[in-house]
């Protein structure tokens, strides 16, 4: 077990059968108050004894964030291998075993069913939708300030070589 010093996470379990030299991990988030689990996830190691993406905060859905800020949580790391396909369909039988909250067949805040990380997430953008977004930007009024401010943070990065006109 690691103890680490985070806002929410209480400690890192690692059972003594991850030998901790493997590519690839399975981890689990469980909430402390209801002892549950509420998301599964795949990480890739980088270094040795590197699970940053178990341990990250950031680059989590809002509704991951919502939970987690409920509670404390712990980061088991479950499982490791070289053989990504292995972990991937691992990731698929948990979520399956375990189910999600938004099909309202469990407590895992997981948006897809595992496997291909937020690119099986796709948003199928409505003619409504694209027209709500339409009349928004139309509505929009960008001020000389703001225009000049956008200008000069460009210029800042490269993008542009002059004051356009």
């Amino acid at each position: 077990m690691i103890l680490v010093n985070h806002p929410f996470i209480d400690r890192v379990i690692i059972p003594s059968s991850i030998t901790k030299d493997k590519k690839y991990y399975l981890y689990v988030h469980y909430r402390q108050d209801k002892n549950e689990a509420f998301y599964i996830g795949i990480g890739t190691k980088y270094r040795a004894k590197d699970y940053d993406r178990a341990l990250c905060y950031k680059k989590r859905s809002a509704f991951w964030k919502k939970v987690a800020n409920k509670s404390r949580y712990n980061v088991m790391i479950i499982s490791e291998s070289d053989n990504k396909v292995e972990i991937i369909n691992q990731e698929i039988n948990y979520i399956n075993l375990l189910g999600k909250k938004k099909d309202k067949k469990g407590t895992l805040v997981n948006i897809t069913d595992g496997g291909e990380g937020m690119t099986g997430h796709k948003v199928e953008w409505t003619p409504e939708m694209k027209d709500k977004i339409r009349v928004a930007n139309s509505k929009r009024v960008v001020t000389e300030a703001t225009r000049e401010k956008l200008r000069l943070a460009l210029k800042a990065r490269g993008i542009i070589n002059k004051k356009t006109t």
